[in-house]
């Protein structure tokens, strides 16, 4: 299922504006589950905004169920002042910022970085990808060489081809989780 946050630029949202959509979108996706045929215990976040969620994902009071697995496209991974949005979000920047609350028992991720990327930098996904391996999180981690922030997943589409085979990969790596 595809979901519509609202964004800053397109509706005047605010960060937790969004970050509440992407919450309300998967307990929305969870309690339905059944009557879409959908099960609920293989549900994975993904996308480039997801990151609002995923830094949720390891929190188990916010989550009654994780995900079975977090796709990251060029995410946005800190947003404290050293990072992007801190002017966003403010007093919750340190709070909103997944790479400072990286912690033990993360569903499986899948980081997929562009490499001439300008609004989320390669170390900040070289710091969240340590940080994952240092809590011993199952993580994967992709550079995708000459592209830019939108290629993967935004408008400009034209390394997708690039990123999708990654993807696929490691959606199916995740298999063994289902049975």
């Amino acid at each position: 299922m595809g979901v519509q946050y609202r964004l800053a630029n397109r509706n005047s949202a605010s960060p937790r504006e969004s970050l509440e959509d992407c919450y309300g979108a998967y307990f929305w996706v969870r309690e339905h589950s059944e009557s879409y045929r959908i099960d609920e215990d293989k549900i994975f976040l993904v996308g480039g905004g997801v990151h609002m969620a995923f830094w949720g994902a390891g929190r188990s009071i916010l989550f009654k169920k994780k995900p079975c697995g977090v796709a990251l496209f060029n995410p946005v991974l800190n947003t404290t002042e050293t990072g992007f949005g801190a002017d966003l979000l403010m007093n919750d920047s340190f709070d909103f910022s997944p790479l400072h609350h990286v912690s033990a028992n993360y569903p499986p991720c899948l980081l997929v970085h562009s490499e001439k990327d300008q609004i989320t930098t390669l170390e900040e996904s070289n710091a969240f990808f340590m940080q994952m391996k240092l809590h011993n999180n199952p993580i994967e981690y992709v550079i995708l060489i000459d592209a830019n922030h939108g290629n993967i997943i935004g408008r400009e589409r034209k390394n997708k081809p690039q990123s999708l085979p990654f993807f696929e990969y490691w959606l199916f790596c995740q298999l063994p989780f289902f049975q």
